[in-house]
């Protein structure tokens, strides 16, 4: 099959997302962990575009969901991984960032084998990128509070609890409704 008739426009979103995960190992390889977390927020931005654009030009695929799971993968899960290893250093290190990825990886698996519209099975991967940045700016980058979250963070991607999915536009209703 041509690989340009399978790619539509949320899928570049994905492939984006991608890039700013290799983006953010690269810079935190080189102790550029500042700017490493701004392409982490700028990750999860794309990764909820890519979404919403799939949802509103009705171009929903297995295709695009593969698309979007392995790009998570490197923007949520890798960077995160390196993260660890670059605050923790060594053997503890690399471990808490492989179980952190490797949880990541069971977690997407399982999301892509699932017709679930409504809720997460275990928590998303996508989470990361909100919990390491908010530590960063928190300053808190003892290793020991990174290996704890590591350790909680994998254990829910790979649980069985049940998480509902909030959409922007229920956000947004819940918001006016408060207010009027």
């Amino acid at each position: 099959m041509n690989m340009l008739k399978l790619i539509k426009t949320a899928d570049l979103v994905s492939l984006l997302n991608a890039l700013f995960g290799f983006l953010g190992i690269l810079l935190i390889l080189n102790n550029k962990i500042y700017i490493a977390i701004f392409t982490m927020l700028i990750s999860l931005f794309l990764d909820t575009l890519d979404g919403k654009i799939s949802r509103v030009m009705k171009n929903e695929s297995e295709f695009g969901k593969n698309v979007d799971s392995l790009s998570d993968i490197i923007s949520f899960g890798a960077v995160s991984a390196c993260l660890c290893y670059k605050i923790i250093g060594g053997w503890t290190g690399f471990s808490i960032g492989g179980l952190l990825l490797l949880c990541g990886v069971l977690r997407l698996a399982r999301y892509n084998i699932l017709s679930i519209k409504d809720e997460y099975i275990g928590l998303p991967i996508t989470t990361l990128n909100i919990i390491f940045p908010a530590l960063y700016f928190l300053k808190i980058l003892n290793p020991v509070v990174i290996i704890f979250v590591s350790v909680i963070c994998s254990i829910l991607m790979v649980s069985n609890i049940r998480i509902k999915k909030i959409r922007s536009e229920m956000i947004i209703k819940r918001l006016r409704t408060a207010l009027l």
